[in-house]
């Protein structure tokens, strides 16, 4: 024992090693590491609802015009210039629950989805689907769903480009044509309302 009191500075190093704590390094380090598991977590599960609305519109849309076919089918007569066909989609259980309120179709996103027929007289066999409201990334997805996809394989005669976008391309549209109309400027909240005309 004598023998390890005699070293110089053994004592001074067996007291300060026994000390042990977390620097501020180390507290920085674990902050930092959780503060970035924070953020891409936020940013999954901002994607991840996106991508769950755009499937729901699309699934919405598809849904509608399966309804509109079925009840019309007797008689593809959609009326009078713009006839307003949700109160009989409504009326008949062709608008899923999820996406009614009132007496409107209202989707989770973007503002409401109207159907009308005979859209701006352009015949009494056409009807529209028209989703409002869209934000840029949410048209270009939705429209997307039908690039290169002729009238025969879907049944939509047009697409049509409105509010603050602009413009209607007839079917096949090419993503080129997609990325035009569903242009809108997101920093001044501008927006685009994207119909789909089936005949």
């Amino acid at each position: 024992m004598n023998g390890l009191l005699a070293k110089p500075g053994l004592g001074r190093r067996l007291a300060t090693g026994s000390r042990r704590g977390i620097t501020i390094f180390q507290v920085m380090l674990g902050m930092l590491v959780a503060g970035v598991a924070v953020v891409g977590a936020i940013d999954f599960f901002n994607s991840a609802e996106e991508n769950r609305q755009r499937n729901e519109a699309a699934l919405l849309l598809h849904t509608l015009r399966a309804n509109v076919q079925k009840i019309y089918a007797g008689d593809p007569n959609y009326g009078a210039d713009d006839t307003d066909l949700v109160p009989t989609l409504v009326a008949r259980g062709g608008v899923p629950d999820k996406a009614l309120v009132g007496e409107a179709i209202q989707p989770g996103f973007g503002g409401a989805v109207t159907v009308v027929g005979n859209p701006e007289g352009d015949g009494a066999t056409l009807y529209r689907i028209t989703f409002e409201d869209l934000d840029a990334e949410s048209c270009g997805a939705l429209a997307d769903l039908f690039v290169g996809r002729t009238r025969a394989r879907t049944g939509i005669v047009d697409i049509q480009f409105g509010g603050d976008g602009g413009g209607e391309q007839a079917a096949p549209v090419t993503r080129d044509e997609v990325t035009t109309g569903c242009d809108v400027d997101a920093d001044a909240d501008e927006t685009v309302d994207l119909g789909f005309t089936f005949g």
